[in-house]
């Protein structure tokens, strides 16, 4: 057995083997809070809008919706959905924040072609180069990459530019409160789902989950919980972070809290 393993390895045929069972294990699904609301109908809609039937194309679609509308959250939700159809996966998450200068953006490639070809260490030293790298590993692969919170032209360059860059059947989902960047970039406006506000029967449900979970026992008036809905305004960020701090209070501190937010707005849960 031994001749033949060294007979392998020195044909190079042990070393994909070993790195594709690499790439199997580095990938795992993210974690999505389980008390979503409306969640597996808006992944029904994009999984549409994405066509993974079609494994020919190429296609790059945008999540475009305010900010506090769920639109990380529903790109986790996708990425959970369909990750294992292709040969790699990269989620790179928070890129406006993690993109501030320009500089900034090499760690962000680096970190993509990481996620995408784990144990393969690439030396990236300026954004030109980076891309070109981009083009160069991933040009006959199949893979799947989330851009969340993407803010301007520049972050799409360095990351995914253009479609040659990526093998066929390969999907860029960009996540965004801009949706001129995105029709600025080519995406067809028919590939751009805007992520809405929840419902009112969808944002009460959400609100209780947060607000009267393990309290049922105590008693806040319907008037209250009508207050905090019209202040949510359908934002599923805005009816967590209120629905968990609420959590176990009485209705002195349920109007109190309503008070100081119409005097002072929460930046959290208005950003």
């Amino acid at each position: 057995m031994q001749p033949l393993m060294t007979f392998l390895y020195e044909a190079g045929l042990i070393q994909p083997v070993v790195q594709e069972i690499s790439t199997q294990l580095s990938r795992t699904p993210l974690y999505v809070d389980k008390d979503l609301v409306g969640i597996d109908f808006r992944v029904q809609k994009l999984k549409t809008i994405l066509n993974l039937q079609s494994e020919d194309d190429f296609l790059m679609v945008g999540l475009w919706g305010q900010g506090g509308v769920g639109k990380t959250t529903l790109a986790k939700a996708i990425h959970n959905a369909i990750f294992r159809d292709f040969q790699g996966a990269s989620f790179l998450e928070r890129v406006r924040e993690n993109s501030i200068n320009s500089n900034d953006l090499v760690p962000l490639q680096k970190k993509l072609l990481s996620q995408l070809l784990p144990g393969k260490e690439l030396p990236i030293y300026n954004v030109g180069g980076g891309s070109q790298l981009i083009k160069q590993r991933l040009c006959n692969k199949k893979v799947l990459i989330i851009l969340d919170d993407v803010d301007n032209a520049c972050q799409l360059n360095a990351l995914a530019k253009e479609r040659e860059w990526f093998g066929e059947g390969s999907r860029i989902i960009i996540t965004t409160r801009n949706k001129h960047m995105l029709t600025s970039h080519g995406i067809n406006p028919d590939h751009i789902y805007e992520v809405k506000a929840l419902k009112e029967g969808e944002a009460l449900e959400l609100l209780r989950k947060h607000a009267f979970r393990g309290n049922q026992e105590i008693e806040i008036s319907s008037n209250l919980v009508h207050q905090v809905l019209d202040y949510a305004r359908g934002l599923p960020l805005a009816l967590q972070v209120l629905g968990a701090f609420l959590c176990g209070r009485g209705e002195d501190e349920w109007e109190s809290t309503l008070q100081k937010l119409a005097e002072t707005p929460d930046e959290e849960i208005n950003d």
